[in-house]
């Protein structure tokens, strides 16, 4: 994944959770099982919009928005939505 990639998954995610709160940020669960992946949930429809206006070129954009979103969950404190029990 390009650096770029990462980078405006960071900027979108953190506008996100500032403005929404972490407990509207959900992984996994806010996505279609389908290949390739379709959001399902709002806050997957944001992010993975603002991903396209960012890297739209990306033809595996879509399961890369939600591996970073599940990444994203999973490192947050407590239970989320979404998030694989550990």
């Amino acid at each position: 994944m390009r650096p770029q990639v990462n980078e405006a998954f960071r900027v979108a995610v953190g506008h996100f959770r500032r403005i929404f709160g972490d407990e509207k940020l959900l992984g996994r669960a806010a996505w279609t099982q389908d290949r390739p992946p379709r959001p399902a949930h709002w806050s997957a429809i944001f992010l993975y919009g603002v991903m396209r206006l960012a890297a739209g070129d990306r033809p595996n954009l879509a399961e890369e928005v939600r591996n970073l979103m599940e990444k994203e969950v999973a490192a947050l404190p407590g239970p989320r939505q979404g998030r694989p029990y550990q």
